[in-house]
């Protein structure tokens, strides 16, 4: 693949993304995500693995902090680094996800770096009690 696709890939997703959760739709971001997806977040020891999970937490994201958005971007190879900030109880919450695209533009991949701050702590406790009432209703 040309490093142009690529980064249309990228560019393209990012896009979506950014519309999606400003209009608080994930649908469209749904339709992107690969069945074996792998998300690894430092709120959890081990990675995340399968779609199902990465959407429930992307919705919970959403769910949290209402003010949540993606902002600045950059792109390197088949990677997206976004940055993510939201406010929850008054305290920010800032960071960033790596992204990562397969040849055919779907995501197969998520890392989040996360900023550690009050509002962090408190985004971890409602994400948790979000996760597994969607988990646990779908099952």
């Amino acid at each position: 693949m040309s490093e142009n696709t690529q980064h249309q890939h990228l560019k393209t997703f990012v896009d979506i993304l950014k519309a999606s959760v400003d209009n608080g739709n994930l649908d469209a971001v749904d339709a992107l995500v690969a069945e074996d997806i792998v998300v690894k977040s430092p709120r959890h020891e081990r990675p995340f693995t399968g779609k199902r999970h990465a959407q429930t937490i992307l919705r919970a994201l959403c769910h949290v902090m209402p003010d949540f958005g993606y902002h600045r971007s950059w792109f390197q190879g088949n990677e997206a680094v976004v940055e993510f900030k939201g406010t929850l109880d008054e305290q920010p919450v800032q960071g960033v996800d790596v992204f990562t695209l397969d040849n055919n533009g779907q995501l197969i991949g998520i890392e989040v770096f996360v900023k550690l701050t009050e509002g962090f702590t408190q985004m971890a406790k409602r994400e948790d009690a979000f996760i597994r009432q969607a988990l646990t209703a779908k099952t």
